[in-house]
Parts: C-alpha cells; sequence; structure tokens
C-alpha cells in the first residue's frame, strides 16, 4: 500500500521512502534539488561518497547531473558544500 504525504513524497505505509529513479520524478514528488552539475567535470565519486556518508540512506538521490535531497535543509547543506 502507498500513501502519499502533503509534501507529495511517496512513502509505504511502514514509512519507508519511495526512491525517485529520475530528476524529474524527484521534482514532481516534492524533493528539493540540492545541486546541479556538470558531469564531465565534477567529481562525482566523491560527491556520491559524501552523501552517502552524510545523509541517511534513501534520503537523497544521487542522478547524471543532479542530486535530490527528502528535506530541504539537506538541499542547502550540499548547495553550501559543492557548491
Amino acid at each position: 500500500m502507498v500513501i502519499t504525504t502533503s509534501a507529495k513524497i511517496k512513502v509505504f505505509a511502514d514509512d519507508r521512502i519511495v526512491q525517485p529513479q529520475t530528476p524529474f520524478e524527484a521534482k514532481k514528488s516534492g524533493w528539493h534539488c540540492g545541486l546541479i552539475y556538470d558531469f564531465y567535470n565534477f567529481d562525482y565519486d566523491k560527491l556520491e561518497s559524501w552523501c552517502r556518508e552524510t545523509f541517511m540512506a534513501g534520503t537523497y538521490a544521487v542522478f547524471t547531473g543532479s542530486v535530490w535531497f527528502v528535506r530541504k535543509s539537506d538541499a542547502v547543506l550540499c548547495k553550501l558544500k559543492w557548491a
């Protein structure tokens, strides 16, 4: 069973967040964009590693060219760190 919260973030009945598969899906679901970057001129591995160490699993999504977060405060922290 899937429930939609007021912020349009899909969650299961047991509070697991449904991970978006594309940036468009993340935006549509109410996630917050933390960073848009040029994939060819950016150290993707460092960014992905930092996100894994800093944030709880399932609360962020790293795509080719952007990073999205469930919480706005996490998105702001990412912008401050990587912009």
